[in-house]
């Protein structure tokens, strides 16, 4: 009877033991998982900064910047006293001249001068 009652105890710490396993087993494989999805998270971040560098090393020594680099920005043929105007059709900003205007006033067509000021 002790023998059997010594069986009895053996075989239910083995039962036990291997629930024990399993359940280390079954740990083991989740932490597996989460190592697997942090190396993954790890290489999409170093393939955001393997894209980075390229651009990072475009912009450098480029400061500043050129106004013919930006794209809404369209300039050719430039000449000394131009402006930049806005084009709404195209969307983009254009180089273009100055349209001369009044050097005096008795030039304006909706201004009656009547007296100057210290005359």
């Amino acid at each position: 009877m002790a023998l059997e009652l010594d069986q009895i105890t053996q075989n239910t710490n083995i039962s036990t033991l291997q629930g024990q396993v399993t359940t280390i087993n079954s740990e083991q494989t989740t932490q597996n998982t989460n190592i697997t999805d942090l190396q993954t998270d790890v290489n999409a971040l170093q393939d955001e900064i393997n894209n980075l560098e390229p651009r990072i090393t475009n912009l450098e020594g480029n400061f500043p910047l050129p106004l013919n680099n930006l794209s809404d920005v369209s300039i050719s043929g430039l000449t000394n006293g131009q402006v930049l105007v806005y084009n709404g059709g195209a969307s983009t900003w254009e180089n273009e001249n100055i349209t001369p205007g009044v050097e005096n006033l008795e030039e304006l067509k909706d201004t009656e001068i009547i007296s100057p000021l210290g005359n």
